[in-house]
């Protein structure tokens, strides 16, 4: 599998770049977990982005001396100015006896499926839609680290995250599964995604998982958090007594939509 690092609006539109769904290290995982045997992934760097669309291939063959064939999707481009298309692909792997093979988009109720309406669906809040265009429950991927002890004051213990995605969740509370990598299984939860605002004046977002009944998770173990269903936004209760009386609420809706979760719903990417 061929990918490019950083994403080329990074390089072409500096000033609005395309928030990543994923980090580099969340994709490979994602296709060695699919059966991919290699992920070759490619610096895209100002002297990348000058290769005209006639040397594109000959730099891959540099890499991957048998290259044999080449699979792509209908709107891949190529080349200095994205002046190669399928069309110019097929003609310049003739030269090198490769086959190309090209897939058209996959639609979801009529509509293609696209990173833009998923990153839509995330900053909006609609997880449930994103899953499904995705094929794979949404996850944040990272060690939990020690918090303030602030969600076990609230008689709410919590695994804490320091995740920062580049594209950026609506913040609020979600129905979750933890999926250790040591400890393995599945181990379904309430999390809360934001700022804390009720009792944080001022911080960084933070990812925060309360287990219903798993507390194995030793620091620094590499964790995967799959996010299921949206509860709620997240707000600033002027009482923490009020706030206690909605954990305890969510903490009960979670459970619930965690029961009817279908099974194709809740696999580990």
């Amino acid at each position: 599998m061929l990918t490019f690092w950083p994403h080329p609006s990074r390089l072409l539109t500096p000033d609005a770049p395309v928030p990543q769904i994923l980090t580099p290290e969340a994709k490979s995982a994602i296709f060695h977990e699919m059966g991919v045997d290699l992920v070759l992934q490619i610096p895209f760097t100002q002297e990348f982005s000058m290769i005209e669309a006639a040397e594109f291939l000959p730099y891959l063959m540099k890499f991957l001396p048998g290259l044999a064939s080449v699979s792509i999707g209908e709107n891949f481009c190529f080349g200095r100015g994205r002046t190669g298309d399928i069309a110019r692909l097929i003609e310049e792997a003739g030269k090198y006896d490769i086959e190309v093979f090209s897939s058209g988009r996959i639609k979801e109720n009529g509509e293609e499926i696209s990173s833009t309406r998923i990153r839509e669906n995330l900053q909006s809040g609609h997880i449930g839609r994103a899953n499904r265009l995705l094929g794979y429950p949404y996850f944040s991927y990272g060690p939990p680290v020690s918090g303030r002890g602030a969600g076990r004051d609230l008689g709410f213990p919590t695994i804490n995250f320091p995740w920062a995605p580049e594209l950026r969740p609506a913040y609020g509370v979600y129905a979750v599964e933890l999926l250790p990598d040591e400890v393995g299984g599945h181990h379904p939860g309430v999390a809360n995604y934001g700022v804390r605002p009720t009792v944080v004046a001022d911080g960084d977002p933070v990812l925060e998982v309360h287990l219903f009944s798993f507390d194995g998770i030793k620091p620094g173990a590499t964790c995967r958090v799959a996010w299921h269903r949206f509860l709620r936004p997240e707000r600033k209760f002027t009482h923490v007594e009020d706030l206690i009386r909605q954990i305890a609420l969510d903490k009960e809706e979670a459970r619930g939509m965690l029961q009817v979760v279908e099974v194709s719903d809740r696999r580990a990417v």
